[in-house]
């Protein structure tokens, strides 16, 4: 994957507990709660924009993000929160499907979920359109194990087929939550 041309701004759909608990993009922007905007419209942010979706987590949104000290310092900050991170595939975006979270010790290194979507890094997200499979949505989080992720997606006829050939490569796969708005 690293041969790909990423994208400029990248954007994310964070889920937390099997909720879409909002969507995060790497360029300056506004922190838009599902609050009413404050007088004077929502507060801006300098390096990240922040569409929140569930009122519940917004306040750990916001403070991890005043712990952060760039965009990918909050990806990172979201992940050992327990959040898990897809790719802005707006198939996907309101409730994510069947899915897992592969864990090299207790360490996450990716999610994947079932009914296709894109292949993408945190640090490298491919355009719209590319690297998009049928088999599953994929996010690597660990850069170690990126080529072999995407090879084992690429080699897959199907997501049940990923998961089998993932957990022999000694990845430990944890069921995510799946939930409704």
């Amino acid at each position: 994957m690293e041969e790909l041309t990423g994208r400029a701004v990248r954007r994310f759909a964070l889920y937390h507990e099997g909720l879409h608990a909002a969507t995060v993009s790497s360029e300056p922007g506004r922190l838009i709660s599902t609050a009413g905007p404050p007088p004077g419209g929502p507060p801006s942010h300098p390096w990240v924009h922040l569409v929140s979706y569930q009122a519940i987590y917004e306040s750990e949104l916001a403070g991890l993000l005043g712990q952060a000290t760039g965009f990918d310092d909050y990806l990172q900050l979201l992940l050992q929160a327990g959040y898990d991170i897809g790719s802005d595939d707006l198939r996907a975006l309101k409730s994510p499907g069947a899915g897992v979270r592969l864990l090299e010790g207790n360490g996450p290194v990716a999610a994947a979920w079932a009914g296709g979507g894109q292949c993408t890094c945190l640090w490298l997200q491919p355009e719209k359109g590319q690297e998009v499979y049928p088999q599953a949505r994929l996010t690597i989080y660990a850069r170690g194990w990126a080529s072999r992720l995407h090879s084992e997606l690429r080699a897959a006829p199907d997501y049940e087929t990923f998961c089998r050939a993932v957990a022999q490569s000694g990845l430990r796969l944890l069921q995510l939550a799946v939930r409704g708005w």
